[in-house]
């Protein structure tokens, strides 16, 4: 007869679990919340970062930069906002004027200027 057991032990055991469902349910549904909280404050500072670039460079170019994309037309500044660190790797005076080549810090992106302004690239992967 030990393998049965009293219905008090039984009600006593169902709380207990009941009571840890209900524990783990409420620290998920916690988890969830701060989730949510971190990724809307995360949204909103990259709302907030995206209206400052477009009043310093423009709707077009506050967009792209925002985005972490480079255009024809923007500065080195620009550039390195949208893709960060660039390295030169190339300078000449011709003709035209001052031609600058930079890569990107890991070297996978290109970027060719003509008097200051990109007039190529090769995006990173």
């Amino acid at each position: 007869m030990d393998d049965f057991i009293t219905e008090k032990y039984y009600k006593e055991r169902e709380q207990k679990n009941k009571l840890i469902a209900d524990q783990e349910a409420a620290k998920k549904r916690e988890e969830e919340k701060q989730r949510i909280a971190a990724e809307n404050a995360k949204k909103a500072e990259r709302q907030k970062q995206k209206a400052e670039y477009i009043k310093k460079y423009g709707q077009a170019y506050g967009e792209a930069i925002a985005d972490g994309k480079v255009k024809i037309g923007m500065t080195e500044e620009m550039c390195q906002t949208a893709w960060g660190i660039l390295i030169r790797d190339y300078n000449s005076t011709t003709a035209a004027g001052i031609i600058e080549i930079y890569i990107t810090n890991y070297g996978h992106g290109r970027l060719k200027f003509l008097n200051g302004k990109l007039t190529e690239f090769k995006e990173p992967y």
